[in-house]
């Protein structure tokens, strides 16, 4: 299942990109921090906190100031990109609930997961991308791309998600999941020379804010 969930989500990202504008992914994608608390209410019947719920709202909003979007025209894409959100947050509500079952064996988990994205993406690959179409033709900076995404953002990120998500709740994880658009912002700037406007900054500094007063409001009560 928790297989599925990441193949479902990547899929539709990826294509989904080929539709949309990469503003609209972005945000259409971050929504997933809004749809977790609904689902958490309907499978497990666990109602997200004040805090949590004013941390998404917050969240939300510097959300739609960093991606810069101001007009949605829903279309394929967009569509597509909903079902990636839907996906991830899937995707962490279930980490939840399997990582902590009380005989739940964390390496068997992670195998389970690769192997059936291994098993998934080899079959899409060769129903959509078989004959003339399937060409791989590496090259230095693809090869390091490849690498970099397979172990840094696939592997490694899997794996912390699977061992220490249990720790917190699917409301907050989605909430610090969320983070990774201010990081984005973050090294555009430094490695890319990327320029961002002033109302973008406020928007990532309004997600960080978000963040930290879903964190902090607990702990100062």
């Amino acid at each position: 299942m928790l297989s599925f969930f990441l193949f479902l989500g990547f899929i539709t990202q990826t294509v989904g990109m080929v539709y949309t504008t990469a503003s609209n992914s972005a945000f259409i994608t971050g929504t997933y921090i809004v749809i977790i608390p609904f689902i958490q209410y309907f499978i497990i019947k666990k109602i997200p906190t004040i805090a949590n719920i004013v941390g998404i709202i917050i969240v939300s909003a510097g959300l739609v100031l960093l991606t810069g979007l101001h007009n949605l025209n829903f279309n394929f894409g967009d569509f597509l990109t909903f079902i990636c959100a839907l996906a991830f947050a899937f995707h962490i509500l279930y980490v939840d609930i399997f990582t902590n079952e009380k005989n739940s064996d964390f390496y068997a988990l992670l195998f389970g997961q690769f192997t059936g994205m291994l098993v998934l993406c080899t079959v899409s690959t060769l129903i959509f991308e078989s004959g003339e179409n399937f060409k791989f033709e590496p090259e230095f900076l693809s090869t390091i791309s490849l690498i970099i995404n397979s172990v840094m953002s696939t592997f490694v990120g899997i794996f912390l998600v699977n061992k220490y998500q249990k720790y917190t709740t699917p409301v907050k994880a989605g909430l610090i999941y969320s983070m990774e658009q201010v990081f984005a912002v973050i090294f555009s700037i430094i490695l890319l020379n990327e320029f961002f406007n002033s109302i973008q900054i406020f928007g990532a500094i309004l997600m960080f804010a978000g963040f930290l007063f879903s964190e902090l409001y607990r702990k100062g009560r």
